[in-house]
C-alpha cells in the first residue's frame, strides 16, 4: 500500500465528472476570478480540467479520439477567455 500511494490518491481524487459538466466552466472561473481571496485556486481548478483527457484519449467512436480531446480543449480556451482574459484586460 506504500508503495502504491500515488495511485490510490489519483484514483481517489479523479474529476473525470468535469467533462459531464461543462456548461458549468463559466459559472466556476466567474466566482474564482470574482473574488480576489480564491484566485489561488484557479491552478487546482485547471490542474482538474486536464483529468478527463485520459477518458477521452480512449474513445472509439470517433475516427480518432484526438477530435474529441481538441473539442474539449477549445470549449476550455473559449471558456478561459470569455470569463477571465476578458473581464481581467
Amino acid at each position: 500500500m506504500v508503495s502504491s500511494w500515488e495511485v490510490t490518491v489519483r484514483k481517489s481524487t479523479r474529476c473525470r465528472f468535469l467533462y459531464w459538466h461543462r456548461e458549468l466552466f463559466p459559472l466556476f472561473f466567474k466566482s474564482i476570478v470574482g473574488d480576489r481571496h480564491r484566485l489561488n485556486q484557479m491552478n487546482y481548478y485547471l490542474m482538474a480540467l486536464k483529468d478527463p483527457l485520459d477518458m477521452l484519449r480512449n474513445i472509439k467512436h470517433l475516427q480518432s479520439a484526438q477530435i474529441a480531446v481538441d473539442n474539449y480543449k477549445k470549449e476550455i480556451y473559449a471558456a478561459v477567455a470569455k470569463n477571465v482574459t476578458l473581464p481581467i484586460c
